[in-house]
């Protein structure tokens, strides 16, 4: 009953506007992220997802760790600089020792900056970009890279789509599309592929006329898009226009609720990466999404997934090295060969991203469905 109590106490720091209760901790588990400003929603399920991994651990045969964990919470406030302030507090202040960062690669990367400055263990939920790695060695993210969601992309195209000539249609002067594109190219080609053209385009209508009408010039089976979903749509459109049904493939770009309404049911068929899915049938997953939807009468979203996973790690690393100091967790985290993932085994790379698959979703008139899993 004390330890339920405790427990209790604690998960009462989730949710605490000013985290100003305080236990005797053994564990202190910093959070930034979005708690004012449009992006809050986004953080508010960041927490959800991390409010489930709490109750797991306090309803589980560990549940005796449960009253030694502390969450204390800090706003970012959307903006690097104040990211940067929250997580000294936590730091300085709180005295954590594991950060959570949050759900923008930009806002994450002023969170990796202290906290390897600071020595701090800073575990991404969502850290797509390879510098923000890069930062320190006790930076590591439970996110595919763009490099990574590349190159899965470019092993799907050849291996289970059959294709051997790819068509690869990257935005001028974007850095996230030039990492996919670059990727999938060098993988599609590594395992057979015989073709790989890359046309780049403006993100606007004269743009992809222009990037359309090259197209029609190429001979192609395949078509990659590695931008965001409102301009893949449009490329799309200006195929069709042209009577080239192709199909194309997408990065986590297209990872969002609008696609149904901007592919509309005549751009079906068509493939995208997805951090996760809830008709994943992996039953780890499937476990979080029961759980989830229990609690909160809805279904997760990718941040409440990210969450979920992050915090996870964390306990976990933890629980193995029996320390709270940054160097075991961090070694342990490198050298570890199996990790608690929702998608399926995990273990970090040299770069301290994960290699785990990689989710693929297959568009439809009902919407975006599972199709598929990949390693990268």
């Amino acid at each position: 009953m004390v330890h339920r109590c405790l427990a209790l106490l604690t998960l009462a720091l989730i949710t605490s506007p000013t985290n100003t209760l305080a236990v005797n901790a053994k564990l202190k588990i910093g959070v930034v992220r979005p708690k004012s400003g449009p992006m809050s929603p986004i953080g508010d399920e960041l927490m959800n997802g991390i409010q489930v991994a709490f109750d797991k651990i306090s309803e589980s045969k560990n549940k005796g760790l449960a009253p030694s964990i502390q969450i204390i919470q800090e706003d970012d406030g959307g903006k690097g600089s104040t990211a940067m302030t929250a997580t000294q507090r936590l730091i300085d202040r709180h005295r954590v020792h594991i950060l959570i960062g949050s759900i923008s690669n930009t806002i994450n990367h002023s969170i990796a900056e202290v906290a390897s400055r600071k020595n701090r263990l800073l575990i991404l939920p969502i850290g797509t970009d390879t510098d923000l790695m890069a930062k320190g060695k006790n930076v590591f993210s439970i996110s595919l890279t763009e490099s990574q969601q590349g190159s899965a992309l470019g092993k799907f195209a050849k291996t289970v789509l059959k294709k051997d000539k790819a068509l690869i249609l990257e935005e001028q002067e974007n850095p996230y599309s030039q990492a996919l594109a670059s990727s999938f190219v060098s993988r599609f080609k590594k395992i057979g592929g015989t073709e790989a053209q890359t046309l780049s385009y403006k993100p606007n209508n004269q743009g992809f006329q222009n990037a359309s009408n090259k197209a029609s010039q190429i001979d192609h089976d395949v078509v990659f898009i590695p931008g965001f979903y409102f301009d893949a749509s449009s490329l799309m459109k200006q195929f069709r226009q042209k009577g080239m049904e192709k199909i194309f493939i997408g990065g986590d770009g297209w990872d969002t609720y609008g696609i149904k309404e901007a592919f509309g049911p005549e751009l079906s068929g068509h493939y995208y990466y997805t951090p996760y899915s809830v008709q994943d049938p992996h039953p780890a997953l499937q476990r979080f999404v029961r759980s989830f939807e229990k609690k909160f009468k809805k279904s997760p979203s990718i941040a409440a997934f990210a969450g979920y996973e992050a915090f996870n790690l964390a306990v976990y690393a933890y629980k193995r090295v029996k320390s709270n100091r940054t160097s075991p967790l961090e070694s342990f985290l490198r050298k570890a060969r199996k990790l608690p993932s929702l998608t399926g085994p995990m273990r970090m790379n040299s770069s301290r991203s994960p290699n785990k698959p990689a989710t693929i979703m297959v568009t439809t008139p009902q919407g975006s469905q599972y199709m598929t899993k990949v390693t990268p």
